[in-house]
């Protein structure tokens, strides 16, 4: 709790939060609930008012237009151009909007009383989780929240929102709780399985609480999880396959790193080891690395283990199948999702090119690792999977995890259970991040929970396993800086209103402190603001109180994140010479 002392306006109004955060194991529904949410909403429109449904998608055409083609029932039912898609470039069914402008399409019919024209708007608009996209959505939220439409009711989504909730670019936090004051919005849903960075590492403020959307229709008898898994862990893979020593020469024409190596080397020597998961009916998930070279070099060295592969490409250059002809030509399909889900879509190019009884496996990392559903039911589940990590954090083998896992144990073609192999540290990640996600639905649904309820699981787990020591395996939460409600004149000043918050004595000279250039004070610790460094910085970068609506704590540099206090020198103006102080602070 704030200590008694700090002015009653800081503290946050839970009551009054119109975020809730949608938690649930990975391919376990989390879109379906939100797609429920969204019809539900609408169909009160007559009564409570015209509601738009705002979504962002994570950053990939692929998941933006998998997303929108669950949403017809709407499209079908309010017409053309209520299912909008905003992208620079879209190809599918729905309406295509480039710009901010084209949401606000006016209409000739004027209202009864002929004050107002009406607006001929969609209902729902799917964006990609970009910088440009966010602004140009939270741009059009506000326009709405100044009531000239006929929209009364705002609500906005975010899938997978962990992954861009600290991007200092978006400021997609200090939106959220700008938004969470406007009339206009209903409520604001962020989703995710793997949730731990969305808290913020205060004890107080509007992250460090969050309530938890509730589910009354939780089930998960058909879903294929942890517990449905067979992992095979090779307890010696430190030795094998992380020897820099041993690094071949051509992983050094390839420039390599490290991690790269180590996850190639575990790849190749269980397929080695193992040669059944390329055998003519499997269906294999191999993820590789970050970069597109490790997917490259993965790519050509399966065609030189089983010339009958088919390789699934996915990431950011290429999205496309890969097989070979008779000729041993390379054959290549660009996959181009107009309709329906990734997984039909290559499920009727295999069928349709006669490619059947050959290995399938897919490859990339990051526009496979969440959003993306791979499995169909024409094709069955994933055979095996390989996870060849030595260091990587929790959320993100979590989510590529969930790739193999999801609601099919009813499914015709669900006939094997998946092998996976992978380090022990990959398998005892799986565990427990499941675990803190059913934690969440299971004991805390509906309920308003800080970060440590989620990670309860964690403090369950026998310290000998290898799974209690992940709890410090996650992405360095943000610290949620507090901006005191007043300007204030002078450093002595600063100090006393410092020393009542924290209960302490505290002391700041200018000197040291801040940068004085040319007579003008210019705070040191805002490096992600600047993009400069102090040598760079000019006068002309002096903070005006303008300014300050497009700070906020994460702005700030990250080792210095742990400070409790940071004090910004702000003019009221270019011409003013006499500098005020904006106390931001953590407890």
């Amino acid at each position: 709790m704030i200590h008694k002392r700090v002015c009653p306006q800081l503290f946050i109004n839970m009551e009054n939060n119109k975020f809730n955060l949608c938690v649930l194991p990975t391919q376990m529904g989390k879109t379906f609930v939100i797609v429920n949410k969204i019809i539900e909403s609408l169909k009160k429109d007559d009564e409570q008012g015209r509601s738009i449904h705002f979504v962002f998608t994570m950053n990939s055409l692929l998941n933006n237009k998998q997303f929108s083609n669950r949403l017809s029932e709407v499209n079908d039912k309010y017409g053309d151009g209520s299912v909008c898609v905003f992208a620079s470039v879209y190809k599918g069914c729905y309406k295509h909007i480039k710009k901010t402008e084209n949401i606000f399409n006016e209409s000739k019919t004027k209202t009864k009383d002929n004050s107002d024209c009406h607006w001929d708007m969609p209902r729902i608009i799917i964006s990609c989780s970009n910088i440009k996209r966010f602004n140009d959505c939270f741009d059009a939220i506000y326009k709405l929240n100044e009531g000239t439409t006929d929209v009364k009711r705002v609500f906005v989504y975010f899938d997978e929102l962990h992954k861009y909730i600290k991007n200092s670019f978006c400021n997609i936090r200090k939106h959220i709780e700008t938004m969470n004051d406007f009339d206009i919005i209903s409520a604001m849903y962020g989703m995710s399985a793997s949730p731990n960075n969305i808290w913020s590492a205060n004890k107080m403020g509007f992250w460090s609480k969050i309530k938890i959307l509730q589910i009354n229709d939780y089930r998960d008898n058909d879903y294929v999880g942890y517990e449905d898994i067979n992992f095979i862990c090779d307890i010696n893979e430190s030795n094998k396959y992380g020897d820099i020593k041993s690094k071949k020469q051509e992983y050094i024409i390839q420039g390599f790193n490290k991690t790269e190596i180590f996850t190639i080397n575990f790849i190749k020597n269980t397929l080695v080891k193992y040669p059944n998961i390329l055998s003519k009916t499997a269906k294999v998930f191999i993820p590789v690395n970050i970069r597109r070279i490790s997917h490259n070099y993965i790519r050509e060295h399966l065609f030189n283990c089983e010339k009958s592969c088919i390789i699934i490409m996915l990431n950011g250059i290429e999205k496309n199948i890969q097989y070979k002809n008779e000729l041993d030509e390379i054959i290549t399909i660009p996959l181009i999702l107009n309709n329906g889900e990734l997984g039909d879509l290559i499920a009727f190019y295999i069928d349709t090119n006669k490619l059947k009884n050959r290995p399938i496996i897919y490859i990339g990392f990051n526009c496979v690792g969440m959003g993306q559903t791979l499995i169909t039911e024409k094709l069955g589940n994933f055979t095996a999977a390989i996870f060849g990590y030595n260091n990587i954090l929790n959320d993100t083998m979590y989510q590529l995890f969930g790739r193999i896992t999801g609601r099919f144990k009813n499914w015709k073609t669900y006939n094997s259970t998946t092998n996976v192999y992978c380090t022990q540290m990959c398998k005892n990640i799986c565990c427990i991040m499941e675990k803190c996600a059913k934690n969440i639905i299971c004991n805390h649904n509906g309920k308003e929970l800080d970060c440590n309820n989620y990670l309860e699981p964690f403090s369950k787990e026998n310290k000998t396993v290898g799974i209690h020591q992940l709890k410090n395996n996650f992405e360095i939460k943000d610290i949620e800086y507090i901006e005191f409600s007043n300007l204030i004149d002078s450093i002595p000043e600063v100090c006393k209103v410092l020393s009542n918050i924290f209960d302490s004595k505290i002391e700041l000279k200018e000197s040291g402190y801040f940068l004085s250039i040319d007579g003008y004070y210019i705070s040191k610790y805002l490096k992600k603001y600047y993009h400069l460094k102090h040598a760079e910085l000019k006068c002309e970068n002096r903070l005006i109180i303008n300014d300050m609506k497009n700070i906020n704590s994460y702005h700030i540099s990250n080792q210095n994140k742990t400070f409790k206090y940071i004090v910004l020198p702000v003019y009221d103006t270019f011409e003013s010479k006499e500098c005020k102080y904006c106390i931001m602070y953590s407890i």
